[in-house]
């Protein structure tokens, strides 16, 4: 299971987790400070090595988010901002300069949250995105693991941009049939597959 709720604070916040992010967080928690990590280059410069690439996922949110407006708006409000994801020690950007959103059900098996032990429904919903990425940044497959990203906001620490998130992009597959095509922001639109799209999204 790629994705568990943990709790933080005197309060108890629930927040929906990577497993990837585990080593990051315990590390923060130990060491009581987000130091050791290493911000990488997000300057208009690095935004202009990137590339377009259509990529399918879903938006996961925490426990106390439970209505599709408020996950639609989390979704587009990430619009044209700076999405952190991580490799090892180091923090790596990417964007999301286009989106379409799902509103089907979602139905995990296997969802994260301790108190469920069969299939039901949840607020999660299904995007394909026009995504600005790394060329070498793999999205994976359906047998792999989801690449976790989540809106950046510099007045915190990586790790407390973690902890008060209201939720996280798993992005878990690239759609590569695109006949050599260039992909830009007019046609981007016309590579989409809806049903490959709900099909990866249910995927935890």
């Amino acid at each position: 299971m790629q994705y568990a709720i943990m709790e933080f604070g005197k309060e108890k916040k629930k927040t929906l987790i990577c497993a990837s992010e585990m080593a990051i967080i315990e590390k923060a928690f130990k060491n009581k400070n987000a130091d050791f990590i290493i911000d990488s280059d997000h300057s208009d410069k690095y935004e202009e090595s990137l590339s377009l690439r259509v990529v399918y996922g879903c938006y996961r949110v925490n426990p106390q988010i439970n209505t599709t407006a408020d996950v639609e708006s989390l979704i587009n409000e990430a619009v044209n901002k700076w999405l952190c994801t991580f490799d090892d020690d180091s923090t790596l950007y990417l964007g999301i300069e286009d989106v379409r959103i799902y509103s089907a059900d979602i139905v995990y098996r296997d969802c994260g949250h301790s108190s469920c032990s069969s299939e039901h429904k949840t607020s999660d919903l299904a995007f394909a995105a026009l995504v600005l990425a790394p060329d070498d940044l793999n999205f994976g497959s359906a047998k792999s693991q989801s690449v976790t990203a989540f809106v950046r906001y510099h007045q915190l620490d990586p790790v407390m941009n973690i902890v008060n998130r209201e939720g996280l992009f798993s992005f878990d597959v690239e759609e590569k049939r695109t006949n050599s095509m260039a992909i830009t922001k007019d046609n981007w639109k016309s590579f989409i597959d809806p049903k490959r799209a709900l099909r990866s999204a249910s995927k935890m």
